[in-house]
């Protein structure tokens, strides 16, 4: 075989061989970027909190964050939303009911040794007003106080609700004994003076025939919730109602109103709008505080969904004295990425600011499926400094997000070469035979 023939047949075999053309991420892709520089190691695990003066930059619902190196090579990360310091509810085990020397409705609940905080109480029954009684102990004999609250709850009035004890000792008891008294001390002797609810009817007998009780176990404190203020917010007096709108980009899941009347029950409405959209009604709740029955009143809104770009709040208006809203204050449960490198750097790139890039695919995360990823130790990665880009294109290309492919498209490419290759052998095999 001449030694040009194989030249060129090794050119072609290297050029048969190179990896399909990658999209490479540059400054230019991005309105804001941030250079980070330190060693990331192959295999150690990185993650990056995401706090409002991030995601304010973002163009397009945070699904224009990237992470790329020197090369403009994508990084993959897993973004999260942080848990707070509870875990999730539990159900816990009633194993006992009875009534006390005065006839009062009682109950005996058995959980886990763990620290709790608060017990939340649950029934079929939607009109309730009770004072409720906690006990604890370590043996199942001997009680002790350790909480005592109202619960209540008004079946025409959304957001009228209260079922949550916190305990103030015992958190870590195994035994606990629930005692609930009739004496209706919210609703009936302090919003009725006030003319602002019905009287309330249902009596512990039939509160607790179904009732059910949950507990959360505290967890680490870890911070759950990023918040934007508004100081003073210009709420316009629109004849039957006051309404506020306001424009941002942020993961809005709660809105809390600081109000500084005394005693008040207002019906709220919530919309919201994305991409341009008319406002659409998101929830409808009442708040409302009575500040001659301790600790009673409810003044935050959890929304249906997360990212919005303008909402519109409208609150009830009633004769009588100004409704003055103080301060108003948007959260959200801060975001985290999660990443690794596929070989050792010493900077990386993290880019946001585009309205073409379309949602992030997720490969990080296949490799943690079915953990919990702030339960893995990670190395904390702060930007330090997040500029404009002074490079960012006004026009940027449009990115598309690669439809997924069919087993044939996939594969095609690499059986094809297989194919050539093979036959290249062979024959470079069969001209070596003749020769010899």
């Amino acid at each position: 075989m001449r030694s040009y023939e194989l030249k060129f047949l090794i050119i072609i075999i290297l050029l048969l061989t190179i990896n399909v053309f990658t999209f490479a991420y540059s400054a230019s892709d991005f309105a804001y970027l941030s250079e980070i520089d330190r060693n990331f190691l192959k295999g150690n695990i990185y993650f990056i909190d995401l706090d409002q003066q991030i995601l304010q930059k973002s163009f397009n619902s945070m699904n224009d964050i990237r992470l790329f190196d020197l090369d403009g090579a994508n990084i993959d990360y897993k973004m999260i939303s942080l848990k707070g310091s509870y875990s999730e509810p539990e159900f816990v085990k009633i194993i006992k009911k009875d009534k006390d020397e005065n006839g009062n409705q009682r109950l005996y609940i058995v959980t886990d040794n763990k620290t709790k905080e608060f017990f939340s109480i649950e029934s079929s029954s939607f009109e309730y007003d009770f004072k409720v009684i906690i006990e604890a102990s370590v043996d199942g004999k001997l009680f002790n106080k350790v909480g005592e609250d109202n619960i209540y709850s008004v079946s025409n009035l959304s957001g009228v609700l209260k079922n949550k004890i916190y305990l103030s000792s015992g958190k870590r008891s195994r035994y606990f004994r629930f005692t609930f008294l009739d004496t209706h001390d919210v609703l009936e002797k302090e919003f009725s003076k006030h003319d602002l609810l019905k009287k309330v009817k249902t009596n512990s007998k039939d509160f607790i025939y179904d009732v059910k009780i949950t507990t959360t176990y505290i967890g680490r404190p870890l911070k759950k919730y990023d918040r934007l203020v508004i100081n003073n917010p210009d709420f316009k007096d629109d004849g039957e109602k006051y309404v506020y709108e306001s424009s941002f980009k942020l993961p809005l899941e709660e809105i809390d109103l600081n109000i500084s009347n005394p005693i008040f029950l207002r019906n709220v409405k919530i919309f919201v709008s994305s991409k341009d959209s008319k406002f659409s009604l998101n929830k409808e709740v009442n708040i409302y505080r009575m500040i001659l029955a301790q600790g009673v009143g409810n003044t935050s809104i959890k929304l249906d969904g997360s990212y919005f770009d303008r909402i519109r709040i409208e609150l009830e208006k009633k004769k009588g004295r100004p409704f003055r809203v103080n301060q108003l204050s948007y959260k959200w449960i801060r975001k985290r990425i999660y990443f690794t490198v596929k070989k050792n750097l010493s900077r990386i790139f993290f880019g946001i600011g585009n309205a073409n890039l379309s949602e992030k695919d997720d490969a990080f995360g296949d490799l943690f499926k079915g953990q919990d990823l702030q339960t893995i130790s990670a190395v904390n990665v702060k930007l330090i400094d997040l500029k404009r880009s002074q490079e960012y294109k006004k026009k940027p290309v449009k990115f598309e997000k690669p439809k997924e492919k069919s087993f044939v498209d996939k594969y095609l490419f690499h059986i094809i070469l297989f194919i050539i290759a093979f036959i290249i052998i062979v024959w470079i095999l069969f001209q070596f035979k003749e020769e010899s």
